[in-house]
């Protein structure tokens, strides 16, 4: 599998990238260069990004996938290529085509199972495991073993998270390289943690009188509850996460009349 972003490389250049170019075909192209469809031939080809793509190369584009030939620039012979193409973008294609900026067949040649990705925004179930995930990931990188406070991931499900996974990774490895311990903090991320539409339990006690033993009993319910989601009900994880013994989290899962 190759993937190629469209919108990183300049318009003059990507054709050459995508189809390739004979040795002399322009100014600078001193020897031959196979194009990423030649590379990928047999294989699956990534185009990121697709809606930046110009017109003229989108005429190309529509030929390939037509006839299943690539021509390198400066050639006159066609080569046959076989390649599954997965396209992304995140622009709306069908909106563009309707003011022409992007070309009505190639949409539909492009468009044989389409995905609609929500934004992260409307799937925040998903922000634990891309989380735990990135940290693990930054463990491997740095040979450390740092681990993710539960709170981290309670705050960022309450974000709107504009710039979707790319933000929530830089919030984590700002987050992760400020941690001045092993636990990675919402805190170091610099970003208040609230929204207009919920309370935790701790803001919705103070409007309550409420013994502080049942309090201090339903506060670690929630707490409990909340890891053990948040860990997928994994056991050993979960009580890595709260710093106790498997047995001790057991006896308070059972005390607490949690379902596991």
């Amino acid at each position: 599998m190759l993937a190629i972003n469209c919108a990183a490389i300049h318009e003059g250049l990507l054709e050459s990238e995508l189809f390739g170019h004979e040795a002399g075909a322009f100014t600078g192209a001193n020897k031959r260069h196979h194009g990423v469809f030649e590379r990928a031939n047999g294989g699956v080809l990534f185009l990121d990004e697709i809606g930046d793509m110009s017109m003229p190369v989108q005429a190309k584009l529509l030929r390939v996938l037509q006839d299943g030939q690539v021509c390198r620039l400066g050639s006159e012979k066609d080569l046959h290529v076989s390649v599954r193409l997965i396209c992304a973008t995140h622009k709306r294609l069908d909106k563009m085509a309707e003011t022409d900026a992007f070309r009505r067949d190639l949409l539909f040649r492009i468009s044989g199972v389409p995905i609609h990705l929500p934004p992260l925004r409307e799937r925040a179930d998903d922000i634990a495991w891309l989380a735990h995930r990135r940290v693990q990931t930054l463990n491997a990188k740095t040979g450390q073993s740092k681990r993710l406070d539960p709170r981290f991931v309670s705050c960022a499900k309450l974000q709107p998270w504009e710039g979707n996974v790319r933000e929530l990774f830089s919030a984590l490895d700002r987050a992760y390289h400020f941690a001045s311990d092993c636990w990675v903090r919402w805190e170091r991320f610099g970003m208040p943690c609230s929204n207009p539409g919920s309370s935790t339990f701790a803001d919705r006690a103070h409007n309550v009188a409420t013994p502080l033993g049942d309090y201090l009993a339903r506060a670690e319910r929630e707490y409990l509850t909340q890891v053990m989601s948040e860990r997928e009900g994994k056991m050993a994880e979960t009580a890595e996460v709260l710093g106790i013994s498997r047995k001790t989290l057991w006896e308070k899962l059972r005390r607490h009349k949690i379902a596991t």
